[in-house]
């Protein structure tokens, strides 16, 4: 699927505005965030969400939606940041008959992470980032993978997901 959205977290949002803007224009896709406020003066718009089509090995079509949400922790920030719980809950139910699979992109804690999958049973693979926790194996919450990143090279993570042979 290659890269299909950028999630609006933590350090994104420190910078000043003209930073941020300086990185969406850098990438050619999609930001996506259900609970980032705007910053004043900011070009990027994101979305709530947004819905990929792929191909799996097997010829079969899926729908795949992306969910962006934060819990940022910093008090340096640019913008605000609602409730992602609350957030999760007002698109899941959408997403989950739009979309065969609901991938929620997330920067915020292991703990925020795996109580959101306990939450949210719509939720089926939740990718998390936080700048202070790395994992060499993903978590399973429930149903639901709880994965956070495990690359330390810097501000951006990095999960490539792969379908099985069912599919």
């Amino acid at each position: 699927m290659d890269y299909a959205a950028i999630n609006i977290g933590e350090l994104e949002v420190i910078e000043e505005t003209d930073r941020w803007n300086e990185l969406a224009s850098a990438f050619d896709l999609p930001w996506v965030s259900a609970n980032a406020g705007i910053p004043a003066g900011s070009d990027v718009r994101p979305s709530p969400y947004v819905i990929r089509e792929l191909e799996t090995a097997k010829g079969r079509r899926l729908r795949v939606g992306l969910l962006g949400l934060a819990a940022p922790t910093s008090d340096q920030l640019a913008i605000e940041f609602t409730d992602p719980s609350a957030a999760a809950r007002r698109y899941a139910a959408r997403l989950a008959d739009e979309c065969d699979l609901l991938i929620v992109l997330a920067q915020m804690s292991l703990s925020n992470a795996q109580e959101l999958a306990r939450l949210i049973p719509e939720i089926d693979v939740l990718i998390g980032a936080a700048n202070d926790t790395h994992l060499a194996q993903p978590v399973i919450e429930g149903n639901e993978t709880v994965e956070k990143s495990v690359s330390e090279a810097g501000p951006s993570s990095r999960s490539e997901l792969g379908t099985t042979d069912s599919l």
